[in-house]
């Protein structure tokens, strides 16, 4: 059972924007990864070298941040960024071959942080166990 996983769920989810979205099959296919860190944003990342399966919301990734190495969630999908494409670093490895939340838990989250005005990525990794935090 995924985090947040229940039998039914009669919750009304309207009025935010949420931004867990079905994702294309398109050549140029960006993910939008949470990290936890204190910046108010999503990371885009091109699909890893050695993976041609699509990569659903919600599965933990593990992507080069900076000059370290972070695991974030992926949150969405989208066919361009603001970036170049030559700016943009792959996917290290994907570490679950399934999501670890489902979607309307992770719509719930992604809500929280929209609405409390936190980082998305931070939002995210609280709602994880320890040890998934740490890959």
């Amino acid at each position: 059972m995924v985090v947040g996983e229940t039998a039914h769920s009669t919750r009304k989810q309207s009025g935010f924007k949420t931004l867990v979205n079905k994702s294309d099959h398109s050549a140029h296919l960006i993910y939008q990864v949470a990290i936890a860190s204190p910046l108010r944003r999503l990371f885009d990342y091109l699909p890893p070298e050695s993976r041609s399966a699509n990569i659903k919301p919600g599965v933990r990734v593990e992507v080069s941040f900076g000059h370290r190495k972070a695991i974030g969630i992926v949150v969405a999908t989208k066919s361009n960024s603001q970036l170049e494409s030559h700016k943009l670093k792959a996917i290290t490895a994907v570490l679950d071959s399934e999501p670890i939340f489902a979607a309307d838990f992770l719509a719930l989250l992604l809500w929280a942080a929209s609405y409390y005005h936190a980082p998305v990525g931070e939002v995210l990794a609280a709602a994880l166990p320890t040890p998934l935090r740490r890959g």
